[in-house]
């Protein structure tokens, strides 16, 4: 049974919840334990002695996810929010864009994820696939450390490869997918056989819209929802009954409006802001980008905890595909690496297919004269190098047609059992 971390009025539904004062008290002085944290009290003129700390936390500023990386390299020995020094970290993790990743300290991060996995569904019996990636990144080995502390067996397979997937998927039996779902719902319909010893899947990330419906209707595949961010961990997951997303007990979580900051009402979609209650890495107030709203209906789990009604789409510079974050920054970056008369701008849709999967296509317009043999190849893996993402599509036209350098025309919906 899990507990709520916010106080819900008894008076009236519609409004929103609060930071408790002893919640919010304890994360002053966490916030207080890192250079980065210092300086935002400071800016706002709070104290971690604060005499109304409910007030003083909401006072705070909320960090955009994009300029974390600025954060972290001003204060380089500590990543920004470190309360600890980074050498005490079970695991650093380095990210396109200048983000590093922290793990947690010692073993109590396999102890999160033993929780959050055995509330998904996997037992000690199970077979899990781990497809996330492990090279340069922190959450595959933390996922993977999870389960093996909940008993089950791992295979660290990784991404991509998908002939692999499919060989390992006949020798090895697994019951239990992790990862992306677009690349679970590609390899299996690319293997032409509705035959799997999967029995549940556990992904990650935003959702396209059908493929849960898709990869139950088409291989009887059960899966679950989580939400988190890497650098804090997880934030809520589905129930057997998929209601919406509890909350964790280990997350503060906010969902404020996204033009003037202020809570929302319940029933109201707004911007997911989080802050860790149990992490040696604090950062205050991190405005994900993910838009979401309250749920006030009970769950028929009976679980009382708070609960979200899931990714409802995205706001913000940021967009998030195939689990990979890409600003216009690095869409900026590809273009100077380009010769300097190619314009190019990023547009990110959904296939024809239903909706299943995200494409990329990179708008170029190549300059003066044709483009020369290998150009849309070339402009591929720059793209690649730079944003740690395949594009599917390379584009010439004579004008881009758009302002904007990076144009998300991706529709949301919450996603269905």
């Amino acid at each position: 049974m899990t507990t709520t971390r916010t106080e819900k009025s008894n008076e009236r539904d519609d409004v929103p919840r609060e930071t408790s004062a002893s919640t919010a008290r304890a994360l002053l002085d966490r916030v207080a334990a890192s250079p980065a944290g210092k300086r935002i009290l400071g800016e706002a003129g709070v104290s971690a002695q604060s005499a109304d700390p409910a007030a003083d936390f909401a006072r705070l500023p909320i960090l955009p996810r994009s300029d974390l990386a600025r954060w972290q390299q001003e204060y380089p020995d500590r990543a920004g929010f470190a309360t600890i020094p980074l050498s005490d970290f079970g695991r650093l993790g380095y990210h396109a864009g200048g983000e590093v990743d922290v793990a947690y300290a010692g073993r109590h991060g396999a102890d999160v994820m033993a929780d959050l996995f055995g509330r998904l569904g996997v037992t000690s019996s199970d077979v899990v696939v781990n497809t996330f990636g492990y090279h340069l990144a922190t959450v595959a080995h933390v996922f993977d450390e999870g389960l093996r502390r909940l008993g089950a067996c791992v295979v660290p397979a990784g991404p991509g490869n998908s002939a692999l997937q499919l060989e390992l998927f006949t020798r090895l039996r697994p019951t239990v997918w992790l990862g992306f779902p677009t690349f679970l719902w590609r390899t299996l319909t690319d293997a032409g056989s509705k035959d799997t010893s999967l029995r549940l899947a556990i992904v990650g990330g935003e959702f396209a819209p059908g493929v849960r419906r898709e990869l139950h209707r088409q291989f009887g595949i059960d899966s679950r929802d989580f939400y988190g961010v890497s650098i804090l961990g997880p934030a809520a997951y589905e129930c057997a009954e998929k209601e919406g997303m509890h909350v964790t007990e280990r997350m503060l979580v906010e969902i404020v409006d996204r033009d003037t900051r202020a809570p929302v009402a319940v029933g109201e979609a707004g911007e997911i802001v989080l802050t860790p209650l149990d992490h040696e890495y604090v950062v205050p107030r991190l405005g994900t980008g993910d838009l979401s709203r309250w749920l006030d209906e009970p769950c028929r789990c009976g679980d009382p905890s708070d609960r979200i009604a899931g990714v409802l789409g995205r706001v913000g510079e940021g967009v998030k595909v195939r689990g990979v974050f890409v600003y216009p920054r690095d869409v900026r970056s590809v273009r100077q690496a380009l010769p300097a008369d190619v314009e190019v701008a990023l547009v990110v849709s959904r296939a024809t297919d239903g909706g299943i999967r995200d494409i990329l296509t990179l708008r170029v317009t190549p300059g003066k004269g044709p483009p020369p043999e290998g150009f849309e190849a070339s402009v591929g893996e720059v793209f690649h190098d730079v944003c740690h993402v395949r594009l599917d599509e390379v584009t010439i036209v004579p004008e881009l047609g758009t302002d904007s350098v990076l144009v998300d025309q991706r529709e949301w919906e919450v996603a269905a059992p």
